[in-house]
């Protein structure tokens, strides 16, 4: 019997071997049109050898109309690649109305150290929220004068047809 050697024997286990892949998603803004006060997420979908995790916990700086969020990853070489699938939501805060610009950092444990990557740059516009009119105070009292004179006509004219039923 021959021996086999262990590149043969790669070889021939090589069809069998699963392939390990690292998915990370463009961030999306949660809601896409925010108005003012509203909480905006971001959502990233993540699986395989990367995901997101909740140490060290998310950073959100703001600098003016800038909005940088960094989010706390997990990348790993391990060939087998177990992390599950999915998508991560990250409360990024609530704006004024106006124009701003999200930066989507992720940071994790690289081969060197820390590494830091810009998954996305997102523009978007925060819009006021839409007023109902109301009435002013002049507005108010023709609506009271109106709706009196309609009290005033509907009784009239029941005490009169109660009267025509007398007779």
């Amino acid at each position: 019997m021959r021996r086999i050697t262990p590149s043969v024997l790669g070889l021939a286990l090589l069809p069998f071997a699963q392939a390990t892949f690292a998915t990370v998603g463009v961030p999306v803004l949660v809601p896409p049109h925010p108005v003012a006060g509203q909480l905006v997420q971001i959502s990233v979908g993540a699986g395989g050898c990367d995901a997101f995790s909740a140490y060290p916990p998310t950073t959100v700086t703001l600098t003016g109309n800038n909005i940088r969020i960094d989010l706390s990853a997990v990348s790993t070489i391990n060939p087998t690649c177990f992390l599950p699938f999915g998508d991560y939501v990250f409360p990024v805060g609530s704006f004024e109305p106006g124009n701003y610009s999200l930066q989507v950092d992720r940071t994790y444990l690289g081969g060197s150290g820390l590494t830091t990557e810009t998954l996305a740059i997102i523009p978007f516009g925060v819009a006021a929220i839409a007023t109902i009119p109301a009435l002013d105070l002049p507005g108010t009292l023709l609506l009271i004068i109106l709706l009196l004179g309609v009290s005033v006509r509907t009784r009239r004219r029941r005490d009169f047809a109660e009267s025509a039923d007398r007779f």
